[in-house]
């Protein structure tokens, strides 16, 4: 209870694309004082998302709509993470934000379904530079 402990994560390794890794940090279970009667123990591990970017870093997305479904292809070497989708019809109406977020590492690609045949896609970009609203036809 109450225990702390410092780690110290270092990149020996640089590379001209971002670097992922998923680091569990996993408690040590210590052993029960006393082995009769019941007791609860709870123990939490935490996972940390850490990405080392390039010394470089490049935007390079590209996007293809092809009727219901909108495939974004990521060709950069960093990250870039799709939120908040809106799609209206074409005529602006019967507007859906149910699409969900995705991260797109470098070299990734996804295809997203769409609600609509017709109509523009916005969604919110975020990558190194930021975040900013991108819009597709």
């Amino acid at each position: 209870a109450k225990g702390k402990k410092q780690v110290r994560l270092v990149n020996l390794k640089p590379s001209d694309s971002e670097q992922v890794y998923r680091i569990n940090f996993t408690p040590v279970e210590a052993p029960l004082a006393n082995q009769e009667g019941m007791g609860v123990r709870i123990l939490i591990a935490y996972q940390v998302l850490a990405l080392i970017q390039p010394d470089k870093p490049e935007e390079n997305l590209q996007f293809e709509r092809n009727g219901k479904q909108l495939t974004i292809t990521n060709k950069g070497n960093i990250y870039a993470l799709v939120s908040d989708f809106l799609q209206c019809d074409s005529k602006g109406e019967n507007c859906s934000d149910e699409i969900a977020a995705r991260r797109l590492y470098a070299g990734n690609s996804h295809t997203f379904n769409l609600y609509h045949q017709e109509g523009k896609v916005e969604f919110r970009l975020t990558n190194f530079k930021g975040a900013r609203k991108v819009t597709v036809e």
